[in-house]
């Protein structure tokens, strides 16, 4: 079974702040993809999933701390 020709990004966001220690990684990956659904025109329930790389940030405390991993 494949994804191929199924998956499409339809919107893209970046988060504003670059240190954000008062907010978990899974909040800012929250916020990151309402935004990116915004930038669509698109709302949740549009979306059938949600995948994240697994490596990102590799390090939560250097994440919190504002460096990049």
């Amino acid at each position: 079974m494949t994804i191929r020709g199924k998956a499409h990004i339809a919107g893209a966001y970046e988060h504003p702040d670059r240190k954000i220690p008062d907010k978990s990684v899974a909040q800012v990956h929250a916020e990151v993809a309402l935004g990116a659904l915004a930038d669509a025109g698109l709302s949740l329930s549009d979306v059938d999933a949600y995948f994240c790389a697994g490596d990102a940030p590799a390090d939560h405390d250097q994440h919190r701390r504002g460096r990049r991993c």
